[in-house]
């Protein structure tokens, strides 16, 4: 068995976990699904917490009906996002800053491991102040295959030239884990 000792790199989830990104999606796909006169539960909301884009267009036409028009959806949700994020900013979670200063004050790498795209994730990141804080970073656009697949968590611990079994991995979704 591992103790934290022997941990030498960091991975970060990014939406959930480091930043409060998931009620900024929340409210932008609600709006454009209301625009669109379709309706949407928070139940219907959870099931898309850690899931990428893909999954997500996956099931809203599941929910909504296969004739549900994901090239509006996207667009109409990409404009109400950037605005909600304009107005209101995206929150760091709480402790997260801490354990990113105690990562630098131990020379212990870290590496953000999203499902999300990279130009959202790089957006998210500046929008936050979190930018030069991952420097390494891996997204849902990078890999072969997504969060439940390990691929970005093995990616990540490659760019950080660090075993795998000697990475934390700080995750929140249930694709995640």
């Amino acid at each position: 068995t591992f103790k934290l000792g022997n941990f030498n790199g960091f991975i970060f989830d990014m939406d959930g976990l480091v930043l409060d990104t998931e009620p900024t999606y929340f409210a932008a796909w609600q709006q454009a699904v209301a625009t669109m006169g379709y309706q949407l539960d928070a139940d219907d909301f959870k099931k898309l917490s850690g899931q990428n884009y893909r999954q997500v267009e996956t099931q809203l036409k599941a929910s909504l009906g296969q004739d549900f028009n994901l090239s509006d959806f996207k667009k109409l949700g990409t404009e109400y996002w950037r605005k909600y994020v304009r107005e209101q900013g995206i929150a760091v979670k709480p402790g997260v800053i801490a354990l990113l200063d105690y990562a630098e004050q131990q020379g212990i790498p870290v590496c953000l491991a999203t499902n999300s795209w990279a130009v959202y994730a790089r957006h998210c990141l500046a929008i936050a102040g979190l930018t030069r804080r991952f420097p390494l970073m891996v997204t849902g656009d990078e890999v072969k295959q997504v969060k439940p697949a390990p691929d970005i968590f093995l990616e990540a611990a490659d760019r950080m030239q660090i075993d795998i079994h000697q990475c934390v991995i700080f995750e929140d979704s249930h694709a995640g884990i």
